[in-house]
């Protein structure tokens, strides 16, 4: 008999709240201005991951990108190679087209002083199905040329 106020408790306590429900709906990104493109940087992970995935262009940092983040770039039609670097250098060339949305993971993979940080192409349909979890980049992480979504 004592295990079934138990139980009660452990069913109130997972069923989710409609404030819950409501903060875990997907992020919805907007499309991009008119003849400009985007890209939209987002990183999963655990808040105890302490590596940084900088993205930057060139010299220019454009976000710290923390776990759980995410921000949106828009910029002219170009050719423009992303860099993150921590222990070692990863790279990533994009050929944005106007009036296009690119997404772009990274993760942070075991080195050996710290971790290596690695920029990939993702799709809109693997963004949607993790972003819930993330929220818009903070704006001390955004630095020039970075809005953050949302």
């Amino acid at each position: 008999m004592r295990e079934f106020p138990m139980i009660l408790m452990l069913a109130a306590l997972a069923a989710p709240s409609s404030t819950l429900a409501a903060e875990r709906a997907p992020v919805v990104i907007p499309p991009p201005p008119a003849g400009k493109g985007q890209v939209v940087f987002f990183r999963q992970g655990s808040k105890l991951m302490v590596t940084s995935c900088a993205v930057n262009i060139g010299t220019e940092r454009l976000s710290s990108l923390p776990p759980s983040r995410y921000f949106v770039h828009v910029v002219d039609p170009a050719t423009i190679t992303y860099r993150v670097r921590a222990e070692t250098e990863d790279q990533l060339t994009l050929e944005i087209e106007p009036d296009r949305t690119y997404y772009v993971r990274c993760t942070i993979g075991m080195g050996m002083m710290t971790g290596r940080p690695n920029l990939m192409p993702s799709t809109k349909e693997f963004f949607d199905s993790v972003s819930s979890g993330l929220q818009p980049v903070k704006k001390e992480q955004a630095i020039t040329g970075a809005a953050s979504g949302g």
